[in-house]
């Protein structure tokens, strides 16, 4: 803890990040990892939607329907539920984002948060593009259900339509970044959990703090 308080008081700054990729494909682990390291602040819309689903409430009893079908919970619900949690957000903390946006809609209303709070963003893209990748997830999520008592992960032909969903609704959202000259860093979701995280921490996190510097070194010089 002490060394992340020295870095914010040399005014050390970290990307606002979005982590961004198919079910099971890691976001939670990687999540974990940056939260630890350098301090970040997780809004999880699929943690959001569980808590949700787990109390019962109003828009939780809707959005199990979806999630147990393997369905994308619609926007409305989830667009509610992320602007409720982005509020909670202090000021210098920066929020590490996993599950959202995933629908174009949520895109353009994400983009305009962030235009409107004057935030600029990162995106970490951990992909499954072969038949081989995505059949890794599905053992993975399985696996994982075993221990995390997540019912929406147990069956195998629920995680294939997940996966299914994801690529034909969620991929749009990649495109439409690609579209706007977006940067988006992508990395293969199969391989060792520590080497994706090195990656993301020097590709993604060091280089956008280093850039953060050199432009204030040239503004005070």
């Amino acid at each position: 803890m002490a060394d992340k308080i020295e870095q914010r008081e040399v005014g050390v700054k970290y990307p606002d990040l979005v982590l961004f990729g198919p079910p099971g494909c890691g976001k939670e682990t990687q999540g974990n990892i940056l939260i630890e390291k350098f301090g970040y602040v997780r809004i999880s819309t699929g943690n959001i939607c569980r808590e949700h689903v787990k109390a019962q409430t109003p828009l939780g009893l809707v959005a199990q329907e979806y999630m147990y079908a393997g369905e994308l919970v619609p926007d409305k619900i989830i667009i509610q539920m992320f602007q409720e949690e982005f509020k909670k957000i202090p000021g210098d903390a920066s929020p590490l984002i996993d599950g959202f946006p995933r629908t174009e809609d949520q895109r353009q209303l994400f983009h305009e948060m962030m235009t409107k709070e004057g935030r600029d963003y990162e995106v970490v893209a951990l992909t499954a593009n072969t038949e081989d990748e995505e059949k890794a997830l599905v053992e993975r999520l399985v696996e994982r259900a075993k221990t995390s008592g997540r019912t929406d992960d147990a069956d195998p032909d629920v995680i294939r339509n997940r996966l299914k969903v994801y690529n034909e609704k969620t991929g749009v959202v990649l495109d439409r970044w690609k579209a706007e000259n977006k940067n988006i860093h992508k990395h293969s979701a199969i391989g060792e959990i520590l080497g994706i995280s090195e990656w993301i921490q020097k590709e993604v996190v060091e280089k956008y703090s280093q850039r953060v510097k050199d432009v204030l070194d040239q503004e005070i010089s």
